[in-house]
């Protein structure tokens, strides 16, 4: 049983007494409640102004609704829009700009998810509902189950929801809404050999959003589609295309149609349309095989959709825009399920690359928030599976289907999954290439499908390009570092013991574009003292390494800089320079030395007779090596020194630390001996 509260326009249902929480069951139009924008169908009641529902008659509540004063606060519990799509195609998003006036606080749509610190419940801010008649209602672009990313330019895609809402009322009488929304892919029509029915479901009072022209084909004038509506109903569904050819307008023929005719015909559509088209990726093929000789034994056969044709010799493909199941919303923060790609992505050049990591040479910027950065360039491994993904997103561009001119970034990295795990991936960053083939040479659509059929094979080779704070870093002295860190995301760093006793943990490696490697301050070598105030004066390595493990939040690092290991800092008596040395499928001619206790210093040992190393010149023995290629021995063992220098490849570029000498002036004495047997005797 349920009964209404007459001055909220809102039906409770349950209680102790019946069957399950406390719960909205109706939303009465117009009613106090659906204006607030913030309650659905659905919503568990938890309080009102305070009073705990969870112990209370289903009659006590009602009489409590009732009886409330003018201002009525509900802490209300909902369930969280899910991840995986609802349905089994493949996705593609875009985004659009939508300009909404206020109506009193709110915009006509109600908001739910946004960042939490518990990533469980970490969701992006999704439109549940529209309110008929509302603002965004009346515009006519939103739909439930859109991403809202910014408001008047201001980012919200890692804001929590209260903060979002909070800017939204905030906000002036005139907002602009940054939209991402779903397209839907099918590969019937990506792949349709021949007419295709495309069924169109669509709300009372809803245009398609299509505009028509005529044209040409095979001599015949024809109906077909000039332009779509961003965010309409036709281009949300997936199936039409400009371009396509409109055969029938729900079953009525368009052949001897004016152009006039046609438009009046989809106006008077009903909430179903049925459009009869013939795609453009049809037309052309058609074209392109026909120009073809039809001999050529090497010409590929023509794509058929290999789906039966119904009895009027169409194939058939549904879509709608909403959902029949209110909780379920489409979202591209999921990894799209895989489909097959009707761009030639594959066939763009691979990105050839020399090296796997490297540092800009460009000089230093300001990136976000007025920081200094500079930029470099790192490569990840990514290990999914079908079905999940990598927990990816990308954005780009203003469409999805626009050539890039720009690499694609990093939009949304979804908790708990293989891109958040790598602890090297951060929104923002810049994805140069996709397995070896540059994202900026395609479109964002073709960006994302190189992810989905990398999902099929288990693993992407991603190259990043990324920003690292130009942080002032102290030369001595101990100092706090404060690092951001979620459970189960390594913030980077390897942490070493000395052999000797009583010497403090030092952090011997930082993993590259992790969140210690970007902020710029840490180095390998540095003296790691405490963490999270946690002194680690009788802490085990094992046990250190545990302690970071565990913590989260904020993560506060207590650093010494050892004075002894600052070998970036060109120290009086000392001179550091670079080697390149080509070693065409040869011996470099060069031993090192040193130990496996961490920072003993990598020294040259001996060089080979007119080997390579020698015939520079500018190498000799006892000079200290202090990087690889780029990788710094600073904290590794011989071991590992060897090991880099063995598979560095036909380039090897040495970083040389070489202390100058004061020179040495020798005096001598000369003494002149005589030959035997001269007839001159003396001394000179």
């Amino acid at each position: 049983m349920s009964r209404e509260g007459t001055s909220l326009g809102l039906t409770i249902s349950g209680g102790c007494d019946k069957d399950g929480k406390p719960r909205v069951s109706n939303l009465r139009p117009g009613g106090l409640a659906i204006r607030s924008d913030q309650l659905n169908v659905g919503d568990y009641i938890k309080s009102v102004n305070g009073i705990n529902l969870s112990k209370l008659r289903h009659d006590e509540i009602i009489s409590m609704l009732k009886n409330i004063g003018e201002r009525v606060v509900l802490e209300v519990e909902y369930e969280l829009p899910p991840y995986a799509p609802s349905n089994p195609c493949s996705v593609i998003s875009k985004t659009i700009e939508v300009c909404l006036e206020k109506e009193g606080n709110s915009f006509g749509f109600v908001l739910r998810g946004g960042f939490h610190e518990d990533w469980h419940k970490a969701r992006p801010l999704v439109v549940t509902y529209v309110r008929p008649g509302g603002p965004a209602d009346r515009e006519g672009t939103l739909r439930a189950g859109d991403r809202v990313l910014s408001v008047n330019g201001v980012a919200v895609n890692r804001q929590k929801h209260a903060d979002a809402l909070t800017l939204i009322m905030q906000s002036s009488q005139e907002a602009f809404f940054l939209i991402e929304y779903d397209i839907m892919v099918m590969d019937s029509v990506q792949k349709s050999s021949g007419p295709l029915q495309v069924d169109i479901a669509r709300s009372a009072g809803s245009v398609l959003g299509l505009s028509l022209a005529t044209s040409l084909y095979r001599n015949k004038q024809a109906i077909t589609i000039q332009k779509i509506k961003p965010a309409s109903v036709a281009d949300r569904c997936g199936a039409l295309h400009v371009g396509d050819i409109l055969l029938a307008i729900d079953g009525m023929s368009t052949e001897h149609c004016s152009l006039m005719e046609a438009q009046q015909l989809l106006s008077s559509s009903s909430e179903l349309t049925k459009l009869e088209i013939l795609t453009s990726q049809h037309l052309e093929l058609h074209m392109v095989i026909s120009a073809l000789s039809i001999s050529n034994p090497l010409s590929p056969p023509a794509v058929t959709s290999g789906i039966s044709a119904n009895t009027s010799g169409f194939h058939s493909y549904n879509c709608g825009t909403q959902s029949t199941n209110p909780n379920t919303y489409p979202s591209s923060t999921l990894p799209s399920y895989p489909s097959s790609p009707r761009c030639t992505v594959t066939k763009r050049r691979q990105r050839r690359r020399d090296h796997k990591s490297s540092l800009s040479l460009a000089s230093s910027t300001v990136g976000a928030g007025g920081q200094v950065v500079h930029i470099e360039t790192s490569e990840v491994l990514l290990r999914g599976d079908p079905l999940t993904g990598f927990g990816l997103q990308l954005q780009g561009g203003v469409f999805a289907t626009e050539p890039l001119s720009a690499p694609a970034c990093v939009r949304f990295i979804e908790p708990d999954t293989p891109a958040e795990r790598c602890g090297v991936l951060q929104v923002g960053d810049r994805i140069l290439s996709i397995n070896g083939i540059p994202t900026e040479d395609g479109t964002l659509e073709e960006a994302n499908q190189l992810l989905r059929d990398a999902a099929l094979a288990n693993k992407v080779t991603l190259e990043l390009e990324f920003d690292v704070a130009e942080s002032v870093i102290p030369s001595s002295g101990t100092f706090q570092v404060k690092l951001p860190k979620r459970r189960g995301v390594e913030l980077g760093i390897t942490i070493s013991s000395s052999k000797k006793p009583g010497k403090p943990l030092i952090i011997s490696e930082i993993q590259r574009g992790s969140i210690a490697h970007r902020i710029g301050t840490l180095e390998p070598g540095d003296r790691l003292l405490a963490i999270d105030n946690i002194r680690l004066d009788n802490c085990g390595m094992e046990e250190a390494m545990m302690v970071l493990q565990q913590a989260e939040g904020m993560v506060k690092l207590r650093i010494q800089k050892d004075e002894d290991n600052l070998d970036e800092l060109e120290s009086s008596g000392s001179v550091i320079f670079t080697v390149e040395l080509k070693r065409h499928g040869g011996p470099l001619g060069i031993t090192i030395s040193g130990t496996e206790e961490p920072f003993n210093p990598i020294l040259i040992s001996s060089l080979t007779r007119n080997g390579l190393a020698h015939r520079t010149g500018a190498l000799h023995i006892g000079d200290r090596v202090l990087a690889i290629n780029n990788m710094s021995l600073k904290g590794k063992p011989l071991s590992e020194a060897i090991h880099l220098l063995q598979t560095a490849g036909d380039t090897v570029t040495l970083k040389i630390k070489k202390r100058s000498e004061p020179a040495i002036h020798l005096t001598l004495r000369l003494k002149k001996i005589h030959p035997p047997h001269s007839c001159h005797e003396g001394q000179n």
